[in-house]
């Protein structure tokens, strides 16, 4: 029984881990543009949310039905779920997909301002914060050793997620005085290293 327990659990795992596989080029920079440091990374672009986002898509297309079918038995509610519920759902997933597509984080710091950007779809609002505000910069996500086979599987499962309805999986933690915030998607635990490291040594030499 036992035996049976840890060969689903496997077969489970070997799946999660093809479910959160990146699809695509990964994309990661990190340079100085005169005096401000600025860090280009991809999304965390996993078969589960490019196949899901794909599939939710569609239902963008759902309004056509009620004027398609010529169906008689079609209720208020029905009709307002197949013209505006589902189409916005619909819509939703659409622009994730074009995230995954064309989406790049960017993130740029200066001697007065952090700003945060996610282009390459619609619907994305730059924000911008003050240098002077940051305390300290972190990796959110760190290695895990020792983890059980089931721990992975729901750690893959998040992952797999995550990337289908965020846009931001937050692999670096920016605390400010007041709130902190995630940043960036898709980096190993190296580059989590570079980034943060480069990061401190910026506030360090620009925050008053």
């Amino acid at each position: 029984m036992i035996k049976s327990s840890n060969s689903i659990q496997s077969m489970q795992l070997i799946l999660t881990k093809f479910l959160i596989k990146n699809i695509g080029k990964k994309k990661f920079e990190l340079f100085h543009d005169n005096d401000a440091i600025i860090i280009l990374n991809s999304p965390r672009r996993t078969i589960f949310a490019f196949v899901a986002s794909f599939g939710l898509s569609l239902l963008a297309l759902s309004w056509i039905e009620p004027f398609l079918m010529h169906n008689d038995n079609f209720s208020t509610g029905m009709v307002v779920v197949q013209l505006i519920i589902l189409p916005l759902i619909g819509l939703h997933f659409l622009r994730q997909l074009i995230w995954l597509l064309n989406g790049e984080h960017q993130l740029k710091l200066t001697a007065e301002y952090i700003v945060i950007c996610n282009k390459g779809t619609y619907i994305s609002r730059e924000k911008k914060f003050s240098l002077n505000s940051l305390v300290t910069v972190e990796i959110h996500h760190r290695e895990q050793t020792n983890m059980t086979v089931r721990d992975q599987v729901l750690a893959n499962m998040n992952v797999a997620v995550r990337s289908l309805f965020a846009q931001t999986l937050g692999v670096i933690v920016l605390k400010f005085e007041q709130k902190s915030v995630v940043v960036l998607s898709d980096l190993s635990h190296a580059e989590s290293i570079k980034v943060m490291h480069q990061l401190n040594n910026f506030i360090l030499n620009h925050k008053n």
